[in-house]
């Protein structure tokens, strides 16, 4: 699996174990959508952290592992899938959401970064290509 290792933006560096960020969300979120390296990297924390997020997680996991297939028809498609069934725009409003109510991220911040996002999703929510 292809990682970015960042450090944990919630706690000392010196204590805390650092937050692996696969590649993949990285570039989806930090590079296409211009997010913070801090918000990736709680989003990230919170999916890992909640059960809840246990398909985004796994699926992220193994869509890392499809970016290295030389079949460039398959990597599409199975890029098509993972934007469309796991990584969603109302994931990631949600988790934005979920941030905002722990005090993680200020509200100002999540309606900028929501805002970005949703002008990448057409009427019904799904990723314009």
């Amino acid at each position: 699996m292809d990682t970015t290792v960042l450090d944990s933006p919630t706690s000392p560096a010196s204590t805390a174990e650092p937050v692996r960020i696969p590649r993949l969300l990285h570039a989806l979120l930090c590079e296409g959508q211009r997010w913070p390296d801090s918000v990736a990297r709680m989003v990230w924390g919170l999916w890992c952290q909640d059960t809840r997020y246990a398909a985004v997680v796994s699926g992220t996991h193994r869509m890392s592992q499809v970016v290295g297939l030389h079949d460039q028809g398959a990597k599409d498609r199975q890029l098509r899938h993972y934007l469309r069934d796991i990584l969603s725009g109302q994931v990631l409003v949600l988790s934005l959401e979920r941030l905002v109510e722990r005090g993680s991220v200020g509200r100002v911040e999540a309606n900028r970064l929501e805002d970005r996002l949703l002008a990448c999703l057409d009427a019904k929510g799904r990723w314009i290509f």
